[in-house]
């Protein structure tokens, strides 16, 4: 049999492409989660990490909106995908950790970006 051979992760390999679909972003998040570096992303040129990420059902596709677009709802911080949103979980930004519930104040609604 033939075995093939990969270079192991890197930091960047971590960085999220808003443009792909739900699944594609919910899966990475998973695959690098602790103990890798993280799945990650910039809002007001702030690297946040996601650690925990679920598939959202809001809004599905009724909305056009861009990728990357941040809609709070319930208190619950949803980002625009490709085919969807993904809520946001558990996150760290400047080495504190948010679990669950994301104020607006924290996100202040700014979009995410690539």
């Amino acid at each position: 049999s033939n075995a093939t051979y990969y270079g192991g992760r890197k930091p960047e390999d971590g960085r999220i492409d808003w443009s792909c679909t739900s699944e594609q972003i919910y899966n990475l998040v998973r695959g690098v989660t602790k103990p890798y570096p993280g799945a990650f992303s910039y809002i007001n040129n702030q690297k946040i990490y996601i650690w925990k990420a679920d598939i959202s059902n809001y809004g599905m596709n009724r909305e056009k909106t861009l990728p990357g677009t941040i809609k709070i709802c319930a208190n619950k911080v949803n980002v625009r995908t490709d085919d969807g949103y993904i809520t946001l979980k558990e996150i760290e930004i400047n080495d504190l950790n948010y679990k669950d519930i994301i104020s607006n104040e924290l996100i202040e609604k700014k979009p995410f970006y690539n």
